[in-house]
């Protein structure tokens, strides 16, 4: 057996239990409404979205598409059911690289719905849920540009 393979579940554990005590926080209930919880982030990711796209933002507030419908599995979830394994790699690779990679997750997440914009404008409620909830093959090379744009324009949140 190769070296490589003999301490994979040793070292995939030890991955896995520190990014766990990273996003910790997102799991705790009563850190739930606190600056440090789920919803803390979401918050932020709609905040980004309102100053990046206000027409898109107004447009799905209008339809009571509220971005905890969406944003909450995306951010629980490290984005592993948006993408094919091939582009979450490379997600990942770019966030969990990244010693500030939690705040540009926010940035991230916050370019989804920009990229995808023409398709929710045209879209009634549930067909935007859909969207979101199901988001559409689209290039991360797109993502990342959008979520640095964002990142340069309305720095720090």
């Amino acid at each position: 057996m190769s070296d490589v393979y003999k301490y994979a579940e040793e070292d995939a554990f030890y991955c896995f239990t520190n990014l766990m005590g990273e996003i910790n926080n997102y799991f705790c209930q009563s850190l739930d409404s606190t600056s440090l919880g789920i919803n803390a982030t979401v918050s932020k990711i709609d905040f980004l979205i309102k100053k990046a796209d206000f027409q898109l933002w107004n447009h799905l507030q209008k339809m009571q598409v509220y971005p905890y419908f969406y944003i909450f599995r995306w951010v629980s979830l490290l984005l592993s059911q948006e993408f094919t394994m091939p582009d979450l790699v490379r997600v990942w690779d770019s966030l969990f690289s990244d010693t500030n990679r939690f705040e540009f997750l926010t940035f991230f997440c916050a370019a989804m719905p920009i990229c995808i914009r023409d398709s929710l404008l045209e879209s009634n409620y549930s067909s935007s849920i859909s969207i979101l909830q199901n988001y559409p093959p689209i290039s991360v090379d797109l993502l990342f540009q959008e979520a640095l744009r964002i990142h340069n324009q309305f720095g720090k949140i």
